[in-house]
């Protein structure tokens, strides 16, 4: 287990140590962010026309969902590239469109030999309120497939919300869900994401002024999900 910073921030910081064991499935040191304002940071061969026509360059996932980001924040997601044939993939160009997107991993004169991956780090730091529109990592190559086309969702949001983050977990095909209560202990069995999060942050945006929430964490996978993480709260100011 590791310990992690927990930080509230209105005009003032505050932090408190915690840990966070999600045991069955597997460990993780969850840091767990609470803001309710504006600009919170928590504590991603062969050459030539014949090479051209065999190669094939894959993306997995072929798509990033952020969900929510909070201003002043940032949440990276990775897709693995894969060169499928037995001819050298020569990236020429890796083109990002979306307002505060950047990329990591690979560039214009990255080469992938034949069975090579490579991991593509896509970040996401919103300036402010706003929802991504047709925003992608567009990949060229000498592949047949050229470009290749990652797409990317996302919403940068301002305003009181509580941003939660942890580290991925070490075990494979790992998504999270996140409960929240208004009471200590108080959690139904619907969690607050509609869908698991294959990110590692996640933004309460349905949060109000003066009221105290709960949270935990669980992993899950094909076999079901994990006990629950240890539990914290914050009040919104």
């Amino acid at each position: 287990m590791r310990a992690s910073r927990v930080q509230t921030h209105k005009k003032r910081e505050l932090a408190e140590t915690i840990t966070v064991l999600i045991p069955l499935l597997v460990i993780i040191a969850a840091s767990i962010g609470l803001s309710s304002c504006a600009g919170f940071t928590t504590s991603s061969g062969q050459t030539g026309n014949a090479a051209s026509s065999q190669a094939q360059l894959s993306a997995n996932p072929t798509s990033l969902n952020f969900n929510a980001v909070a201003e002043g924040t940032s949440s990276t997601l990775t897709s693995i590239l894969t060169n499928n044939r037995n001819s050298n993939i020569n990236i020429s160009e890796v083109t990002v469109a979306g307002a505060g997107l950047t990329v990591a991993g690979i560039s214009s004169g990255t080469i992938l030999t034949p069975g090579q991956s490579a991991t593509v780090a896509v970040t996401f730091a919103p300036a402010g309120a706003g929802t991504l529109t047709g925003a992608s990592v567009k990949i060229s190559s000498n592949a047949a497939n050229s470009p290749l086309t990652i797409a990317v969702q996302g919403t940068g949001q301002t305003g009181n919300s509580v941003q939660l983050s942890w580290t991925p977990s070490t075990t494979s095909g790992v998504s999270y869900d996140i409960f929240r209560a208004n009471t200590s202990g108080g959690y139904g069995s619907t969690p607050l994401n509609p869908s698991p999060i294959a990110a590692t942050t996640y933004v309460d945006t349905s949060v109000v002024s003066g009221q105290t929430y709960f949270y935990v964490a669980t992993a899950v996978d094909g076999a079901g999900s994990s006990a629950d993480s240890n539990e914290v709260s914050v009040t919104i100011p």
